[in-house]
């Protein structure tokens, strides 16, 4: 199986997993084009998503932030006053997603994060 297809389930095995964390959502991508390498959940708070993180960070494993922050309040691009892309970058945190992650490792972090919330 190519990479791309591990990738692939993988992404879909935290979305069934996550699929009734009311606390959550998934950010959009056209399936025909994104190639599985980043795993970006997006929090209802900023407040729970850092919540998520210092659980997973607790337990060994680490998710990252993205696009943090906005890159609109970054040089060279500072322009203040972007709301949506401001409230995301506050929410959202990628989660371990790689070529050998195991399934275990998929259901642990989910089962970490459900617990912390």
């Amino acid at each position: 199986v190519r990479v791309e297809g591990r990738m692939k389930h993988r992404f879909g095995l935290y979305q069934k997993l996550l699929a009734r964390a009311s606390f959550l959502r998934f950010q959009k991508f056209p399936a025909e084009s994104y190639n599985y390498s980043y795993m970006p959940v997006v929090f209802e708070t900023h407040e729970l998503m850092l919540k998520a993180e210092a659980a997973l960070r607790a337990k060994d494993v680490f998710g990252r932030r993205y696009f943090h922050p906005s890159l609109n309040l970054t040089k060279p691009y500072f322009q203040p006053g972007l709301p949506v892309s401001e409230s995301i970058a506050e929410r959202v945190l990628c989660l371990p997603l790689y070529d050998d992650l195991a399934e275990d490792d998929i259901e642990r972090v989910c089962g970490i994060i459900r617990k912390a919330i």
